[in-house]
């Protein structure tokens, strides 16, 4: 185990140990603040005095005094407890560092792969308007007949190229006056040193 989570295990530790003895000092002065409010009860008057007969020296507790004791001792564990967090916190943190690097590295490392793929697909994408616009230049006369004679059927649907005319191509070669999402991603990657190359 590194050293490290050593450090992290006794931090931890300690800070359980200093819950118990906090829980243990807040049951205390709740006990101290009934008894100051309450005076003795039977069953201590009845303790005491019973030492007394046995010859032992009663020992009367001050509570107020005691109740102050408790008080400063609540306050010296709790800035204990606010210390070792200060000090639990950053080391908790180096070590999920040390998770989530190659993790983030993993991610990070599927960039340039996108990319390349994202500029084979503009590729096929410009390629595709390469065809679409000399299909619709033979389509034109072609469409133009077939109003004219409409028994005489496509053997095609013209609609089923509508995918490959429309829409999110915008998104990976522009309109030709904006940026497309591609270029904006490629921007965005290499304002935040994402590697993509």
């Amino acid at each position: 185990m590194t050293s490290a989570k050593n450090e992290i295990e006794q931090y931890r530790r300690r800070l359980g140990e200093l819950k118990v003895e906090s829980d243990a000092l807040l049951s205390r002065r709740d006990e101290l603040i009934a008894q100051r409010r309450d005076g003795r009860s039977p069953e201590q008057t009845e303790a005491a005095a019973r030492e007394l007969i046995a010859g032992k020296t009663m020992t009367l507790v001050d509570a107020d005094a005691e109740l102050r004791d408790v008080d400063t001792k609540l306050k010296v564990n709790a800035k204990a407890r606010d210390l070792l967090a200060d000090a639990l916190g950053p080391a908790e943190l180096r070590e999920g560092y040390k998770t989530t690097a190659p993790l983030f590295d993993r991610v990070a490392d599927h960039a340039p792969r996108l990319a390349e793929l994202f500029e084979e697909f503009a590729d096929e994408l410009r390629k595709i308007d390469i065809d679409l616009r000399a299909y619709e230049e033979a389509n034109g006369p072609v469409a133009a007949l077939g109003v004219r004679f409409p028994s005489e059927k496509p053997p095609y649907q013209d609609r089923q190229l509508d995918p490959l005319r429309f829409g999110w191509r915008e998104d990976f070669l522009g309109d030709g006056t904006n940026p497309s999402k591609l270029a904006r991603w490629l921007e965005e990657c290499t304002r935040l040193g994402l590697k993509i190359d």
